[in-house]
């Protein structure tokens, strides 16, 4: 069982009922700290600015309705901000709540009242969503740094490219599939599914600029590779990317799908496995290293593998955040989002649609499933 610690800082003056943000003992601990006029002389110097810092300790699946209820509660008062930290364990162990389900329910409410309460049925709804996943916030603030284009991001594209070349001319799988671990491709997808999902703009713009970058870089770097260097366009590694087939569609939405779960839950580890399955590095560098010798027919070919997987990505990422119950927070976001989630959802499944057509049109390659 995972929890968060929640620090919340109110300004003087302003009032904190824990009964108004949270319901049936989301918290297993809390403290509150007094801390208006802190220098005791009526004067700020600057290191505190009064008002009182309160700690909550929540079980994980709780934190985004916190937060939730913290911003429509304080989200206009000034000097009002909180912070979310991850903790690995609270002693003595707080009781799971799979283990007091019934018989819990009708001693916190005895009279049936929640049954008929919609607020306490929204909460429960809302509750069992977030289930198991870390909340919005802290996705956001995840993706959003790992899709920013930094010196770092530029150097591990590069690196993990002349890897992916190496191995595809070397015809080595233990390269390429070490490449593909290096690759961080696949952070700024979910970044771009995310914020379909949420109708974040500023994140879609940073995750648009950031996979923009990344392909870009690797494909000229590859093409660079393929100009330079005299190349078996034959060999396994290469040839086996430059035919798309139906099952390429089913692996990438698959790995997709995992990549999104992956992010949401908060285990990095996890996406070793989907980096390798998604495998969005190698076609993009046999594209380049196609282009590069003048291999145009199978760059075709590599090329339509690319962009399926990049489709399938953002499909079933958006797909997987609607069901895990992701949602913006205030009434313009959701309708906003809303809009977004529809029309992503049908701008890449038209794109996979014709993806797919083009496969067929490929030849019998198209349909071959091994």
């Amino acid at each position: 069982m995972a929890f968060r610690r929640i620090e919340i800082h109110l300004p003087s003056g302003v009032s904190f009922d824990l009964d108004e943000l949270v319901r049936n003992s989301e918290v297993i601990r809390q403290r509150v700290e007094e801390c208006d006029d802190a220098n005791g002389d009526g004067k700020n110097d600057g290191k505190n600015d009064g008002g009182c810092m309160i700690t909550l300790d929540v079980r994980e699946d709780a934190a985004e309705l916190v937060l939730d209820s913290l911003s429509e509660h304080y989200g206009d008062t000034e000097n009002f901000y909180a912070t979310v930290f991850e903790v690995s364990a609270i002693l003595p162990h707080p009781p799971d709540p799979d283990d007091q389900n019934d018989n819990d329910d009708s001693e916190n409410d005895p009279d049936g009242d929640q049954a008929n309460d919609p607020d306490a049925q929204e909460w429960q709804q809302r509750k069992a969503l977030a289930r198991q996943r870390i909340s919005r916030d802290e996705l956001i603030g995840d993706l959003s740094d790992g899709a920013r284009i930094n010196k770092i991001y530029l150097i591990t594209v590069a690196l993990s490219t002349v890897v992916a070349a190496v191995g595809l001319i070397r015809n080595s799988v233990a390269m390429v599939v070490g490449a593909m671990v290096i690759a961080p491709l696949l952070i700024p997808n979910m970044a771009l599914a995310l914020s379909a999902t949420l109708g974040d703009l500023k994140l879609a713009r940073r995750a648009v600029l950031s996979n923009t970058a990344g392909l870009a870089l690797a494909l000229v770097l590859a093409i660079l590779v393929g100009i330079t260097i005299d190349i078996d366009v034959t060999v396994h590694e290469i040839e086996s990317r430059t035919q798309a087939s139906y099952s390429d569609v089913a692996v990438a939405l698959a790995a997709g799908a995992a990549g999104a779960i992956a992010v949401t839950t908060g285990v990095s580890a996890n996406l070793i496995g989907v980096m390798v399955a998604v495998a969005l590095l190698p076609p993009l560098v046999a594209l380049g290293l196609l282009l590069g010798t003048g291999h145009y027919p199978q760059a075709i070919g590599a090329a339509l593998l690319l962009g399926t997987n990049v489709v399938s990505i953002n499909l079933a990422g958006v797909l997987v955040f609607l069901l895990q119950g992701l949602r913006p927070t205030g009434w313009s976001n959701t309708e906003r989002a809303k809009k977004s989630v529809i029309l992503s959802i049908i701008v890449w499944s038209g794109m996979l649609g014709l993806l797919v057509l083009l496969i067929y049109l490929a030849g019998p390659n198209g349909m071959d499933w091994m």
